[in-house]
């Protein structure tokens, strides 16, 4: 059923996701994301090791035109799920492309 499909948790790497309950965890431990974020790290995850152009995330994770940069809901979200947001392992920039979510995983987690 795609309808469920679309709903149903997931995990990606060291990441947990679960869109109908709005809910993720990095490591087993639950982030406070606000529903832009969600929906940014929604869209990532769903699309691993893809490299995800502004307009591209604009349109598919939030349903509008890219009018602006996007570098803060990267850098808020990079806040919530990297141990060290300036050194990031799940959301890497692509210097003039994009953005690509990487499917990390770690042993030890430090979070």
């Amino acid at each position: 059923d795609p309808a469920s499909a679309e709903t149903a948790p997931f995990r990606v790497g060291d990441i947990y996701i679960d869109p109908a309950r709005q809910e993720a965890k990095v490591c087993g431990q639950p982030v406070s994301l606000r529903h832009r974020e969600f929906s940014l790290l929604l869209y990532f995850m769903r699309n691993p090791g893809i490299v995800l152009s502004a307009g591209q995330i604009c349109e598919n994770a939030w349903g509008m035109e890219y009018i602006q940069p996007i570098d803060r809901a990267i850098h808020e979200l990079r806040k919530q799920i990297e141990s060290n947001p300036r050194q990031p392992c799940y959301i890497q920039t692509v210097h003039r492309v994009g953005y690509r979510f990487t499917a990390y995983s770690s042993e030890t987690c430090e979070r």
